[in-house]
Parts: structure tokens; sequence; C-alpha cells
């Protein structure tokens, strides 16, 4: 790794080429051009090969700290066609040519899983785009003769990618896609309106509109409704009567973190970026690019008198044969001092011992400060002051939850099949050690010191089913409520804190309000 003075990014070399790819040329050899291309829905890029009009192939190498995650490289100048995204083939129509001594510039490339193991990839040119073909050119160590970034002009359909194969669907979701079908027989299933549609804008549109949420726990706004960050810069919103809408924040990443007050919204997104709406979502503004690097803004909280934003700072790890994965290696807590989310100011920066993501770093607002996990420890922040302490507790801290209804702090201390629950009803004064539930729990929230929730994976079953389960005060133990089908790949909660609606693999949601699940959504 080298660092490049003046636009200060640093280009790191991800994926090696495979056995089957072409040697690259050199930079600097005659009759070579560079190509580069983006991902502005994406954290980080992807593996994606070209090949030429003479058949050889090559594997576009990965390029991080560019404004968006990008890749590039210098090829023979001629003419190409993206051919595999992540292994998966490309339609040959997607073709480009490479002029010796310019830079082509295939803009962004935003992928949509469609369903039915069916995949697209979107061509898009924004300004962000744009800027991060620019960010790259500017770091190359030799410089093209024409650095200028020429745009390729995509073909108007999006690309088809080759099917996946096919996964079980297992029996509990099958008869409630099959009664939405059926009430809905005159309207074509999402995954054929997006894999046959040949705008390319049209169909961003669409998926916008089906985008999946991604946070667990919504924000409520005045009219009482549930909004939940999702995909592709959309925050997805159940009204009281159960009917699905979305707000676009006019971003392509991935709204992580929502906070509310009043009509003022203050998205964080999946890039370190923070965004505002005064109006409940009809306008939008890109505040700051906070500076936590390659961060994930994990939170965004109002405490009633100014904002509070968490963002974790995340590295890829790499392994051959596995598919990237995060480490989450610092933390970082802006305030902004005032009711004025354009005011947020870095405030604590924290390294951490790297790990392997599983859950991002979790944030609170109490009356008695802002609440930051950073394992092994519960700091608190002190709002007017900006500093911040470690919560008293002997032992290590892997996650949290308050419960601002009944001021109920919980803190969860692994220690593998001795691992603890605690709970405190003073901020951590003094603490009670409660039953936790089974191994494997990937959420666990309490209401009340009487009252909590859990679910798990069962990771050793074949079905892979999820679990949920309920505290029992009265026995000190959890008693399992309710088995989701494996096709439930993420559980939200309600504005209270309990499970509520199952997200299906392919999108679509189901209410967990009776005893056998009712559809809300239907996405295919």
């Amino acid at each position: 790794m080298c660092r490049i003075t003046g636009v200060a990014l640093a280009l790191l070399l991800v994926f090696s080429s495979s056995v089957q790819a072409t040697k690259p040329p050199k930079p600097g050899d005659a009759g070579v051009g560079y190509v580069v291309m983006s991902f502005p829905s994406l954290e980080f890029p992807v593996q994606l090969s070209v090949k030429s009009a003479d058949k050889k192939s090559y594997d576009v190498p990965v390029l991080t700290g560019a404004h968006e995650p990008a890749a590039g490289m210098w090829l023979p100048a001629g003419d190409y066609h993206l051919y595999q995204w992540t292994r998966r083939d490309v339609a040959d129509y997607a073709s480009f040519h490479v002029e010796a001594g310019e830079v082509t510039d295939l803009g962004g490339l935003v992928p949509i899983d469609v369903g039915e193991y069916k995949g697209i990839v979107v061509p898009v040119r924004t300004d962000a785009t744009t800027a991060a073909a620019k960010d790259v050119v500017k770091a190359l160590a030799v410089q093209p003769a024409r650095p200028e970034p020429v745009a390729w002009q995509a073909a108007a359909e999006p690309l088809q990618l080759a099917d996946r194969g096919a996964e079980s669907v297992l029996p509990g979701l099958v008869p409630w896609a099959l009664l939405a079908i059926e009430r809905n027989r005159n309207k074509a299933p999402l995954s054929e309106r997006l894999s046959s549609d040949k705008d390319s804008r049209h169909v961003l549109d669409v998926a916008r509109d089906a985008a999946i949420p991604v946070m667990k726990t919504p924000v409520v706004d005045a009219q009482q409704r549930l909004l939940y960050g999702a995909e592709l810069g959309q925050i997805r919103v159940r009204d009281a009567a159960g009917v699905w809408t979305a707000i676009d924040t006019g971003s392509l990443h991935r709204v992580t973190a929502l906070g509310i007050s009043g009509e003022t919204l203050v998205a964080g997104l999946d890039d370190g970026s923070v965004r505002s709406s005064r109006d409940g979502g009809a306008h939008w503004v890109e505040l700051s690019r906070l500076d936590c690097e390659r961060g994930r803004v994990t939170d965004v909280s109002f405490s009633g008198t100014q904002w509070a934003v968490t963002v974790t700072g995340l590295s890829e790890w790499n392994f051959a044969g596995v598919p990237p994965m995060f480490k989450v290696v610092r933390a970082c807590v802006y305030l902004s001092g005032d009711s004025d989310p354009a005011n947020l100011a870095r405030k604590q920066r924290v390294d951490v011992e790297p790990w392997l993501m599983v859950n991002a770093l979790h944030s609170q607002i109490t009356p008695t400060g802002y609440l930051v996990g950073v394992p092994p420890d519960l700091m608190k922040m002190d709002l007017a002051t900006g500093s911040w302490q470690r919560v008293a507790f002997d032992g290590s801290i892997d996650g949290f939850s308050y419960s601002d209804a009944n001021a109920t702090l919980v803190v969860f201390h692994p220690q593998g099949v001795l691992s603890k629950v605690f709970v405190s009803v003073d901020g951590g004064g003094s603490w009670k050690r409660v039953a936790r539930p089974p191994n494997g729990v990937t959420d666990l929230h309490f209401l009340s010191p009487t009252e909590g929730y859990a679910h798990r994976i069962d990771s050793i079953g074949v079905s892979k089913e999820r679990q949920l389960y309920r505290y029992d005060a009265a026995r000190d133990d959890w008693a399992a409520t309710r088995t989701l089908p494996a096709e439930c790949v993420s559980v939200l909660k309600d504005a209270d804190g309990k499970p509520a609606y199952c997200v299906s693999r392919g999108g679509s949601i189901l209410s967990l309000a009776q005893a056998q699940m009712g559809l809300e959504y239907l996405r295919d």
C-alpha cells in the first residue's frame, strides 16, 4: 500500500487475477488505456471481469478509497464487454471501447436482486460516480496522456446476470405468497417486471419502491408511521393500516440509521454520509460525509436539543475462496451542539481490536447521556461536554439495549456457554443477573426488567429456522414463542421494540401479529 498525496487515496488491490484471466499490461505500456467503474449502492466493490473482442478475459482489480467503491485497470486498446459479475455471466451487449492514452469511465453499476434467483445490473451516471472516476485517475502512479475520463454510453436496458442456483423455499411462506398472487392476478410479479423491463431508469424506480428494509428498529413519526432504513437509499414506511410505501433520500446507498425530530428526518448511510430533510422526506440535502475512514453510520439520535451520530469504521477481510467479510476497527461519535444536524462535529474516535462483524455497533440516547457499545466496554458520552467514560460493569460487554419507557438497561456478557445477561434500572449503578437465552442469539432486547425478547437461528438443524423467545420473569427463564421458516431472513421490531414483522429472502413482509403469519407486502 502506498500513500497518495493530493487526494489522500489508498488504492488497494483486493482481488488477485484468476488462473484463467489474461495478464494485464503495465501502466505506461504503448497502446493501452485505462477503464474505471464504480459501485454507488455498495459499501465495498465487487469482482468484475471483462473480455476483449479476441476472447481474452481480464479480472478488474478492486480499488478502495475513492468517493465511491471502485474498480479499474489498464487494458490494451480495443473493444470489450462486461463478462462476469462476481463470477456470474453478463449478457454480451454490455460492450465498451478502450482508446490508447484515454480513460473510459463506465459510470456506476447498481446490482439488483429481482427474485427467483435472478439478478440485473443497472448502469447509472451521477455526480458521485463521475467524482469517483476522477479520484481514481488522479491517484494513478502513471497518468494517461488524456486523463479526463470519457463517459461510456451504456445500453438503455439493464445488464442481465446468469441465474443463481435455486434455493429451497420452505412451505411456511408458500400459502401466503399464492394467496397474494391470486388477489393480484392481473399484476405481473415484481421479478417478472424487473427482468423484462428494458428501461434502466424505470427498473431502478421500481426497485427503489420495493427496497428491502435493513434497519431492524424503526423510528416513529408524528403520524405514528414506522420508518425503516432500506436498500437503494430508501426509507420503507408502514402506516397504521399496514400499507408499505417508500421515501427516497436521493442516494443509492443503504440507509443504515434514522433519526427524527418533528418534520426533520436525518438519514445515515452505509458510505458514512448523512442526509437531512426538513419536510418529512419530500426534499433531501447531503449534509456531510463524516470523517471516520470507511465508515458506516450505525446510529442517528435526537436528544431533544441536539443530534448524536455513531459511525462504525470497517475494513474488509478477505480469504481465498470466501466472500469478503467486514471487520469492525473503530468507532466515531459526533454531536451537533444544537438542533441543526448540519453542525455535527466529531467528539470521540476510538480504535478497537478488529473483530468480524456480526452486528453493528449499537448506540442509544438516554436521559443521562449517549450510550455507545464499543466491545469490550459500554461507554457513556456526556452530551454537554462530549467527554465519555466507561459504564461501571465487572466484565466485558458484547451488546446492550435500553428501553426508554422503563429506563431498563441490559448488557450481554459473553462467555460461550457461560454467557450472562444483566439488567440495571439505575443507569448502570447496580446490576441484577437474569437468565440468559439459548446460545446463538442475534438480538436481545428488554422493555422492562420483567419483559424481554430475543431470537436466534437454528444453526444445527437442516432447516435454519429462526426461533423467537420471550423472557419469563416468574421462572427467570426464556420460553420459545415462535419458530419462523428459514425464508424469514430478518425480523423487524415494532414501535415498542417487540418482534413484529418477518422479511422474506425475496423482500416480502409478513406480520407476526397472529398465530399464522399475514402477508402485508408482496415483493414477488
